[in-house]
């Protein structure tokens, strides 16, 4: 629906507004075909979206804070599986990450690892476990997951790089 290389369908624009609660200005969404760049410096570029399950708050609001900063990203929280699969069937993500504990409960995050792999509707998206145990790194790759990092590490090189691999540049 585009139409030549600078201008896009008002349908494509709301469609992109509404599904990544981007920044354009509404009165843009309101003129139909517009120029791409009277959306340049708009925050067009839409934010990636990660959902991630079972961390506690103050975990949380660093890992929130740490993907915000980074890769200016939203982050949506579950604090079960079934919450999360709801969460996945309402919106698309493209990151997952999982807590190896659970805060609410303590059970097994590696559980939801393994009903998301055989979920086909969930196994090409990517997942991380948050695990600052190596070892549990190397069982969640083993599961299909792809290797993560732990909460003494968050602002470390090796994540930020492990992170870019899925969200794109760090800003």
């Amino acid at each position: 629906m585009v139409k030549g290389p600078k201008s896009f369908q008002i349908a494509q624009i709301r469609h992109f507004a509404a599904a990544r609660n981007s920044l354009i200005p509404a009165d843009q969404l309101q003129r139909a075909p517009f120029d791409y760049f009277t959306l340049q410096g708009k925050a067009f570029l839409m934010s990636p979206r990660v959902l991630s399950i079972g961390q506690c708050g103050p975990d949380q609001a660093a890992i929130s804070g740490m993907l915000r900063d980074y890769f200016n990203a939203q982050v949506t929280t579950a604090d079960r599986g079934s919450d999360a699969l709801e969460q996945l069937r309402q919106s698309e993500f493209e990151l997952i990450l999982i807590n190896r504990k659970l805060d609410v409960d303590y059970s097994d995050g590696m559980l939801i690892l393994e009903d998301l792999q055989a979920d086909e509707q969930f196994r090409t998206i990517p997942v991380m476990l948050i695990s600052n145990f190596s070892e549990w790194q190397e069982k969640a790759v083993a599961a299909g997951a792809l290797y993560g990092f732990g909460k003494a590490e968050l602002q470390a090189p090796e994540t930020i790089q492990r992170l870019e691999e899925v969200l794109g540049g760090a800003d």
